[in-house]
């Protein structure tokens, strides 16, 4: 009897071809059952086989040699086969995991620096002006809040959330400040050593505002902040191998090396030739749209004063000024407290002659560490750090207030001196009932309260400077109560503790529109045609208004020199300030109120012209039966407030100019101030 194996060796091959590629670790365990049964079959049939033919038992005998041979032979390559494949899948894992390791690496953004938010901001705020310019948009509050860079920059999460450390918050502030306050003369050096290529253009245009404000970012720290050259050009050149966030939440690739290139080769440019250039085809007024350079000359004595007002605007200076509670309803400041004050801020915080502080605040540069010893104040006596760690914020004894803005309220506690001493004793301050209109962020309406002037209302349009202000009043202990002409959903409210809350409120907070907001009486009357009584009529009489218009802002130019670039087009500024105090006088003010108009704008058509429209309107308007207020000018006098005799016009007004005054008030804000009482 024999077998037939070749059959069963010839199924196990047809299924390896088939099942090898497939399953090859279920392929090896059937291939090793089949053989094995294979050879024990074989075994059992030769054992119990009797043949009477030597030819038959050799021709088995081989056939069993042939069978083992096999066997051997296939559960090698079964053996070499499982081997390879298991070797193969580990290298696949492998393979898998260093490509899941690196792609893993490779998406994971760097994290932001100072320098990366910065050029962030610049690009963004470029890129929003160019969007705005293309749309023919005039630059209204919403738009506004997108052409700033600084304000770009506080709206970026990288600045707000994810930049933890202060000292890169700070710096990242200063950068950007540096680049829009010298602008004109950084991008006037680019011009030169880029030749044809600045402003970049072509390619992604995303690119080309990074590639921009890179740039600018090197150039001021090489240029103006003294940043050691190699610090400069490495750490900018390495931001351009970031993702940069443009417009939000879109983050822009990182930049072709040809790019980064061009950016290093400018920037080790600069480092030869930027200073040179810098004081050789430069000059401050390039930091200022021509015509606001023209307007100044034709308004303030020529062309050699309105270079005084762009050197002045255009000078390194670090000083902040604030203002304290510590008035008396006297009209004096409590000088020895205010000495004290003076001194909790160091040997470089100095009392300005009218009662604000002025306070040298120390910059260090960022990443420029030489020596052990820089990590001393660079200053003797500066203050650095957030200003909410400065001496006393807390408690809330004071505020940030520019010397110039402190004015319009000194001016508004003063008339009622004037008006009291012209009726044989002074007014009582604590009987009047004042408006602050426009009132945001706060600052005038708690001089006012710190006056001691019994009832103050703080007016203002915008939900969002609502809530600015309400904050401010609250730290200041000035416990307010707000009200809303549509309400934002309970956004002020929720701003006062229930401890607040249950106080007798100092100060009410409306958000309305000043040109047609009315005192509550003053509604209920209009509505009605009957006058309320008791206490609530007795408030609604407005003794004095505070109205510091919405403007061009061009005087701050020292604070917010991006306000120099502005287009010459003022848009309706000119028509909400004209709206404004007409309805203030007409609708608002009795006889014998008093109204302060102030503006922080360098152009007369903000300042003087609109007091001239107001007093030349006086008596019947041109086709109108409707009396309009007749307005007199309560002139400044001198003396009145310390250090500004100079400012006072032949109008009895104050026009200050930046550099104007002598000593550290030549660094004031541009301001204007007119005093009126209406007469009829």
């Amino acid at each position: 009897m024999t077998t037939t194996m070749p059959s069963s060796f010839q199924n196990v091959n047809n299924m390896t071809k088939k099942t090898r590629k497939q399953q090859p670790q279920t392929f090896h365990l059937i291939l090793l059952i089949v053989i094995s049964l294979s050879f024990l079959s074989s075994c059992t049939t030769n054992a119990f086989s009797f043949s009477s033919s030597s030819f038959a038992m050799n021709h088995n005998a081989n056939q069993k040699y042939d069978i083992h041979r096999k066997y051997v032979t296939l559960l090698k390559m079964t053996s070499s086969s499982s081997s390879s494949s298991t070797k193969s899948s580990k290298t696949k894992q492998k393979r898998y995991h260093r490509k899941s390791n690196k792609d893993t690496t490779k998406d994971k953004p760097s994290p932001p620096t100072a320098r990366s938010v910065a050029v962030s901001a610049l690009a963004n705020a470029a890129a929003a002006s160019s969007r705005n310019n293309n749309n023919n948009k005039k630059n209204d509050d919403d738009d506004h809040f997108y052409y700033f860079a600084s304000r770009m920059l506080e709206a970026n999460p990288d600045y707000t959330r994810n930049l933890v450390d202060q000292r890169d918050r700070s710096y990242a502030r200063l950068l950007v400040a540096t680049v829009e306050r010298y602008m004109g003369q950084i991008d006037k050096v680019l011009s030169i050593l880029c030749k044809d290529v600045y402003p970049p253009t072509g390619g992604h245009t995303k690119h080309a505002y990074i590639v921009r404000a890179a740039l600018q970012i090197g150039a001021a720290q090489i240029l103006y902040l003294n940043t050691p050259h190699h610090a400069a050009v490495k750490e900018t050149v390495n931001v351009l191998k970031m993702k940069i966030r443009m417009k939000k939440d879109i983050v822009s690739k990182p930049l072709p090396e040809a790019r980064i290139k061009f950016v290093n080769a400018i920037l080790r440019s600069i480092t030869r030739q930027g200073h040179e250039l810098l004081q050789t085809q430069t000059s401050s007024l390039d930091n200022i749209s021509p015509w606001l350079v023209n307007e100044w000359s034709k308004s303030w004595g020529g062309f050699d004063v309105a270079t005084d007002i762009a050197n002045t605007m255009m000078r390194d200076y670090n000083g902040i000024d604030i203002s304290s509670k510590l008035y008396l309803s006297s009209g004096e400041t409590e000088e020895g407290e205010m000495m004290e004050l003076c001194e909790e801020f160091g040997t470089n915080a100095i009392l300005l002659p009218h009662g604000s502080i002025r306070i040298i605040k120390e910059v260090k540069n960022h990443g420029t560490k030489k020596s052990d010893d820089d990590d001393e104040s660079t200053t003797s006596g500066a203050l650095s750090g957030a200003v909410s760690k400065w001496p006393r914020y807390e408690e809330g004894v004071w505020w940030i207030q520019d010397a110039a803005a402190a004015l319009p309220a000194l001016a508004l506690r003063n008339a009622f001196d004037i008006i009291g001493s012209n009726e044989n004793g002074n007014k009582d301050l604590s009987s009047l009932y004042v408006v602050d209109m426009c009132a945001a962020p706060g600052g005038k309406t708690s001089q006012l309260l710190s006056m001691g002037f019994g009832h103050v209302t703080a007016v203002e349009s915008n939900a969002r400077r609502s809530r600015r202000l309400i904050e401010n009043l609250n730290r200041l202990g000035f416990y307010t109560s707000s009200s809303s002409e549509e309400e934002e959903d309970g956004g002020e409210e929720a701003l006062l503790s229930q401890e607040e809350g249950e106080r007798k409120p100092l100060c009410d907070v409306v958000i309305s529109d000043g040109r047609s907001w009315l005192p509550s009486s003053s509604k209920e009357e209009e509505d009605t045609g009957n006058s309320s009584e008791g206490v609530a009529a007795e408030a609604s009489v407005v003794n004095g208004i505070l109205l510091d218009v919405p403007c061009s802002a061009t005087g701050t130019g020292a604070h917010n020199p991006d306000v120099l670039r502005k287009d010459p087009d003022l848009g309706n500024l000119l028509q909400i300030q004209e709206e404004l105090v007409n309805h203030c006088v007409d609708d608002i003010l009795p006889i014998g109120g008093v109204l302060v108009y102030a503006t922080c704008s360098l152009l007369k058509v903000e300042g003087e012209g609109q007091v001239d429209k107001l007093l030349a309107r006086g008596g019947l308007e041109e086709g109108d039966t409707r009396v309009a207020a007749v307005m007199k000018t309560i002139p400044f006098e001198k003396e009145e407030i310390a250090g500004f005799d100079d400012a006072i016009d032949s109008n009895g007004w104050l026009r200050v100019l930046p550099g104007m005054l002598e000593g550290e008030l030549g660094n004031c804000d541009g301001f204007f101030v007119a005093r009126l009482v209406k007469v009829a």
